[in-house]
Order: C-alpha cells, then sequence, then structure tokens
C-alpha cells in the first residue's frame, strides 16, 4: 500500500466510525505509522508502507475507531 492509498483508508474508516476530522487524524495516524512528518507526507505519497509500518497503522486505527485519542 501506498501512503497516498493509506491516507484515503484511513480518512475512510474514520469517516465511518463517525470520527471528527477524519482527515486530521489519518494524516497524523500515517505520519506515526510511518515516521514521516505530517506535513511531510504528500511529499512520500507514492512511498509504500512496509509489513511493519501497516501493522502499526491498522492498531491504530483499531485505538482511534474505538474512541482513543489520537494525541
Amino acid at each position: 500500500m501506498r501512503i497516498h492509498e493509506a491516507l484515503i483508508l484511513a480518512r475512510s474508516r474514520l469517516s465511518a466510525a463517525g470520527i471528527p476530522a477524519p482527515g486530521t487524524d489519518a494524516r497524523l495516524l500515517v505520519a506515526h505509522a510511518t515516521g514521516i512528518a505530517a506535513d511531510r507526507l504528500l511529499l512520500h505519497r507514492e512511498d509504500r508502507l512496509d509489513d511493519a509500518a501497516q501493522a502499526r497503522l491498522e492498531a491504530a486505527l483499531a485505538e482511534r475507531v474505538a474512541r482513543r485519542p489520537v494525541a
């Protein structure tokens, strides 16, 4: 999965769960999972997430959907 795809996936899941500001939270969670600063994600939009980053993103999404705060 590429970073831009991860952002779309995360935003979609968060939106479906009724999380306020799903785009912002998606950027923060993808940044955390990849180790890339949120303001630099677009520069890396075509980079692929490795298996560990995908696992971190899935875990973070599950926590956020369960209403655990991002920050």
